[in-house]
């Protein structure tokens, strides 16, 4: 996979599993980059409510790192070559990785609201242009 398509990784072996539930910690594995005070300082959590939608933009400079924990959604990008693309996240320990520049949008599937983790991270040598930059994807 090429480092300018988004990733849906698997955590898999990074959460630490019980009886009780889960824990994991969005900051250790599987980022490829070192944590830094930006992404801490970015991250946030969303609820989406049923058959809404957030995003509908491109981060031009900023790397996302998303993580749906409670939830049904549908999450549409445009890949490289200008495809709509799609894939349902269900709070199935997938850890969505976006690249700068790839539009983006989530829409909640299901009944009940959607929470997810969001971070952001710089990658590239103007930090000084627009975070966020709208774009119509649906």
């Amino acid at each position: 996979m090429h480092q300018d398509d988004v990733q849906f990784l698997a955590l898999g072996d990074a959460l630490r599993q019980d009886e009780r539930g889960f824990v994991y910690f969005p900051f250790q594995y599987p980022l490829a980059v070192s944590p830094s005070l930006e992404m801490l300082t970015s991250c946030h959590i969303i609820s989406i409510l049923p058959s809404q939608m957030r995003g509908q933009h491109q981060h031009p400079y900023k790397t996302e790192w998303l993580y749906v924990f409670h939830g049904q959604g549908l999450f549409f990008w445009r890949d490289r070559d200008d495809y709509l693309q799609k894939r349902l996240l269900d709070g199935n320990h997938t850890l969505v990785v976006i690249p700068p520049g790839i539009p983006h949008t989530l829409r909640n599937e299901g009944p009940d609201s959607l929470y997810l983790l969001s971070w952001r991270v710089t990658r590239g040598p103007d930090q000084d242009e627009p975070d966020t930059v709208p774009a119509l994807l649906v």
